[in-house]
């Protein structure tokens, strides 16, 4: 299934989380986000604002555990990836 609305966030604790979704069929967009709860529901007004349906986050430590509770708490399809799979999609870096 291929999903349209979709947000990818790498999660860390410096410089922060790095959010990347799509303007239109052609063009990303990239922002950054702090660790901190009032960052981390901006980040969520801002998924919001842009429809975004489901989100895929690439984290190893204990950062992405508040992000992946708040995100599945606001109603977002929350995937956890491993950064070794999804590097070996076919067509993306």
């Amino acid at each position: 299934m291929l999903r349209h609305q979709v947000a990818g966030i790498d999660v860390s604790d410096h410089p922060g989380m790095m959010v990347v979704y799509p303007l239109n069929d052609k063009e990303i967009a990239v922002e950054e986000f702090g660790c901190y709860t009032c960052d981390l529901r901006r980040l969520v007004a801002r998924l919001k604002e842009l429809h975004i349906q489901s989100v895929a986050m690439e984290a190893t430590g204990v950062y992405r555990i508040a992000m992946f509770l708040l995100l599945e708490e606001e109603g977002f399809e929350v995937y956890l990836v491993n950064v070794q799979h999804v590097k070996n999609v076919p067509g993306r870096k």
